[in-house]
């Protein structure tokens, strides 16, 4: 029987380190979840650093740093925006935790059967750029806001029922046939048991990417249970003999070690499918799981042909690193699968997702559009009931209803689905009022699969937008540590470096991404803006050869080459695919560029259009967003017109106030956007103070362009303003030493523009 403790609307599982309350679920890093335990049972004291380190790292050795960590990715999860109104610092002593457990142990209950999670939740459109994964939220230095965060805490949601839903592992069955290349069988039970059984409302089920990355694992089930995070496991193996197939199944509670039931079965190949349905059926009864009717949803989903299932297993496999290689193999294999059976409907809908994981790391999703819609369509056809691929084509819908519609209705017919979470989260994270929805969703999607490396990066991003930098790296470095070839995590690191003004280290480990998958464009334009951060064009163009939209755009901005950059976007604006360009880099170009040419006004009239600006401002969450709307004020200001660069300023003004307000974390970047609209209004001193406040640190990661900046040029001349600058140039420095030192040891390759040699 589980330990269940209560304290206000939470229920806690030390066991299987699950955090719920409601419909939310989280499941805690093993510290994290000894952390949270110690401090239940010990409410009102205050907690030294020693007692912390006794109870939860077992004596052991460790930093101040460590604990704080732990202690912030707690408090995280009980509040979204990590307030401390949960756990309390005491300066120079310790911790207070300020719940009291209620009802301390607990039986769990065995399942729950309340309303469907997704009729909770509304997502607007997302924003479908690869470049603001790089460059737009490199230079916005984290600014969207904690507002959704103080509502939620201000107007707390009622206590729900705490009745918490099983969860299961389905762990790869053993393959015992005497046959060679038999191993697809097992791999298919296995994925059958698991795509049946992830079908019951009443039952979470870990992700098969999971599951398979604990394959021919001897660990202890109570282990493994804990590695993923799940009450249950369910294990066994596939021996083929001639045309016959015997399978044996057992089901383990992870958390007492006990075996709960075990079934025995040999039928012909023929009836394999019946078979599995079988097995599921019993699981589920075992686990008290009432029947739903279609449960198991139409066959089309489905192939009889177990060669085309095994091409379909290796596809799923590969297609979670994203790369761009990796899904090039599983669009092969998924062509194989539907050759062999081309009426096999996951085939169809995971050949669309693939395409489309190729497609945002390459040219964009507008070129494959037309070869997208007619594959998921036909999967759609063959199984109408195929959650997976309305989630899949919510990427191609512009509109924001049937946007939120298609991927409600996926989530709704495929509820175990931890990708559709996770997309649904990353769909959230631009609005600040439903970030709060954001963190509830990925931590679903964690919950449902703790082994994928994206769940662990989506959350890394929600915190470092929060500005808890420390505990994004983290996530980033376990999303490393369950996949090395995760690129996105080290292009992140190196975000998360160069946020930091360490512009060496952004610079390794984008150069370490690129390894990985050096025909992604998103990763080459993340490393120029490295390479930018350090002032070292040369090797920024190395990068950028082929050319790619952004990279080459700021390339052109930073060599001053104003017509050049004008070019670029008018070329890319008039091009069939019509590439994503980051609207701070368009907006700056047109600045410099219309005051090149003498002709502001012009320029002006296009930024407008190109922001659909009618003199009201569409709602900003971040910097880049401000400093597009400053330059078109810039322009509006050099062209004579006073008054509508009046207005575009206090518009502004009113907006960075009510952002201000509620992102204190995001200061630095705002007091950025501060000091140009200080300068636009002539008031030089303050716009000084406000630099040196967002340069204190280090130097923000776009200061090429904001520190060249026009409306700075009164500033020029001023001591405080050169003072400024030396000591960016003197970071720099030190940065460029860095990267010397790390391109001896062999750490970063050399890199030199092959067109200036």
């Amino acid at each position: 029987m589980a330990r269940q403790i209560r304290f206000g609307a939470w229920c806690f599982d030390p066991d299987t380190h699950l955090l719920a309350m409601g419909e939310e679920r989280r499941v805690l890093e093993p510290r994290v979840s000894r952390l949270l335990e110690f401090l239940l049972a010990h409410p009102g004291e205050t907690l030294s650093h020693d007692q912390l380190v006794d109870a939860v790292w077992d004596g052991r050795v460790v930093s101040d740093e460590a604990v704080r960590r732990a202690v912030s990715t707690l408090r995280h999860a009980l509040a979204p925006d990590g307030s401390d109104h949960c756990i309390r610092t005491v300066h120079k002593r310790g911790y207070v935790a300020l719940f009291e457990a209620s009802q301390p142990q607990v039986a769990m209950p065995r399942a729950h059967r309340g309303a469907s999670f997704l009729q909770r939740y509304a997502p607007p459109l997302w924003q479908r750029v690869a470049w603001a994964l790089s460059l737009v939220f490199l230079a916005s230095a984290l600014t969207l806001t904690l507002l959704a965060y103080r509502r939620a805490s201000e107007s707390p949601s009622p206590p729900q029922a705490m009745a918490m839903a099983p969860t299961l592992a389905v762990l790869p069955f053993l393959n015992l046939s005497a046959e060679a290349d038999t191993d697809f069988l097992a791999d298919g039970v296995s994925e059958e048991l698991r795509d049946t059984l992830a079908r019951y409302h009443g039952l979470l089920v870990t992700a098969h990417a999971s599951a398979f990355r604990l394959q021919g694992s001897q660990t202890d089930v109570r282990e493994l249970g804990r590695q993923l995070g799940v009450r249950y496991l369910l294990q066994g193996s596939v021996r083929k003999i001639d045309e016959r197939v015997r399978i044996d199944a057992r089901l383990t509670d992870a958390v007492s070690g006990r075996q709960i039931w075990s079934g025995n079965y040999e039928r012909s190949l023929a009836q394999l499918l019946d078979l599995q349905q079988e097995i599921a059926t019993e699981v589920a009864r075992a686990l008290e799981l009432v029947p739903v009717s279609a449960q198991t949803g139409n066959a089309g989903a489905r192939t009889p042909n177990v060669e085309a299932h095994l091409e379909f297993l290796r596809a799923r496999e590969r297609l979670a690193t994203w790369a761009v290689d990796d899904a090039e193999q599983a669009i092969a294999h998924l062509q194989r699968a539907i050759a062999l059976d081309p009426g096999y409907a996951a085939a169809y809908a995971q050949l669309a997702d693939a395409i489309m994981i190729r497609a945002l790391s390459t040219g964009g999703v507008e070129p494959v559009r037309a070869t997208v819609e007619p594959l998921l369509d036909k999967a759609l056809a063959l199984d109408p009931g195929l959650g997976e691929a309305y989630v899949t084509r919510s990427w191609l819908i512009e509109d924001r209803v049937q946007e939120e519609r298609e991927l409600r209705k996926g989530l709704e017919l495929s509820p175990n689905y931890a990708r559709g979470y996770e997309m649904l989260a990353a769909r959230l994270m631009e609005l600040p009022e439903r970030q709060a929805e954001a963190l509830r969703l990925i931590d679903r999607a964690l919950a449902l699969d703790p082994l994928t490396p994206r769940n662990h990066h989506i959350k890394a991003i929600f915190l470092a937008k929060l500005g808890d930098l420390d505990g994004a790296e983290e996530l980033e470095r376990r999303a490393l540590g369950i996949d090395p070839r995760f690129r996105s995590a080290q292009l992140w690191l190196g975000t998360l470096s160069a946020l930091r003004g360490e512009f060496a280290q952004a610079v390794e480990h984008g150069e370490r991404a690129l390894a990985i998958d050096p025909r992604a464009t998103f990763l080459r334009e993340g490393l120029v803006n490295f390479y930018l951060g350090l002032g070292d064009a040369a090797a920024a163009h190395a990068i950028d050869s082929p050319a790619t939209p952004n990279g080459r755009l700021a390339l052109l901005l930073f060599d001053a080459d104003w017509q050049g950059a004008a070019d670029w976007i008018d070329r890319a604006e008039g091009s069939a695919t019509r590439p994503e360009l980051a609207k701070h880099l368009v907006s700056y170009a047109r600045l410099r560029h219309g005051l090149a040419t003498g002709n502001p006004a012009q320029f002006a009239t296009a930024l407008a259009a190109e922001l659909g600006f009618d003199g009201t401002l569409p709602r900003l969450t971040a910097a880049p967003e401000f400093r597009a709307y400053t330059d078109l004020a810039q322009l509006l200001h050099a062209s004579g017109d006073e008054a509508a660069a009046k207005r575009v300023q206090q518009l502004l003004e009113a907006e960075l106030d009510e952002l201000e307000a509620v992102a204190p974390g995001q200061k630095r970047a705002l007091d950025a956007v501060r000091a140009l609209l200080l300068a636009q209004a002539g008031r030089d001193r303050d716009a000084i103070a406000a630099l040196e406040r967002a340069y204190a640190a280090a130097p923000l990661p776009l200061w090429w362009i904001h520190l060249k900046h026009p409306a700075f040029e009164r500033l020029r001349g001023q001591p405080r303003f050169q003072g400024l600058v030396a000591r960016v140039d003197a970071h720099l420095e030190a940065q460029r030493e860095k990267l010397a030192q790390m391109r001896r040891r062999g750490l970063v390759p050399e890199r030199a523009d092959q067109n200036q040699r």
